[in-house]
């Protein structure tokens, strides 16, 4: 995963998880989310796969801001926690909009302190709605690392 490139990732999640059937938002309002596409019981996460373009459009405060094309499942993929990361830092790393350097980095923050309570805290006490997406990935400690040393190289944390 670590060689492929950010939209490589985005094709190979697809091919793994599959297509992820509706939008992220209800609708254009971007005041509820859509709960049809939830994955969570799996332990995936959804990554808008635009976030190399724009930052937050998890968020009704910045989504709004932007088409709502971001939000149709075609430009959604479902991740793993770990995966979520990587392809944050792979935002980060291989921008696609030079003109926005910052976009990733948030995101990358956000996963990486909830990644840290997985793998330095006791997961199975982590909160009840993320222990399953916890579990999915505690046995990929050697993947964290990896990921860890790319975030660390990319200065992410500053």
């Amino acid at each position: 995963m670590m060689l492929l490139t950010y939209d490589q990732s985005v094709t190979f999640f697809k091919t793994k998880y599959g297509l992820v059937s509706g939008s992220y938002f209800m609708d254009a309002s971007f005041t509820q989310t859509n709960p049809n596409i939830k994955k969570t019981a799996e332990g995936l996460e959804i990554h808008h796969i635009k976030e190399y373009q724009a930052r937050g459009l998890s968020n009704p405060k910045y989504a709004k801001h932007h088409p709502f094309e971001y939000q149709k499942g075609i430009n959604l993929v479902y991740c793993n926690l770990l995966e979520h990361f990587l392809l944050n830092l792979k935002i980060c790393d291989y921008s696609k909009n030079p003109l926005h350097p910052e976009v990733g980095k948030k995101g990358a923050k956000i996963i990486f302190h909830r990644l840290a309570k997985i793998f330095f805290d006791n997961p199975f006490e982590y909160q009840k709605n993320k222990c399953i997406s916890a579990q999915k990935i505690y046995y990929q400690k050697s993947d964290f690392w990896k990921c860890f040393y790319l975030y660390q190289s990319l200065k992410v944390y500053l």
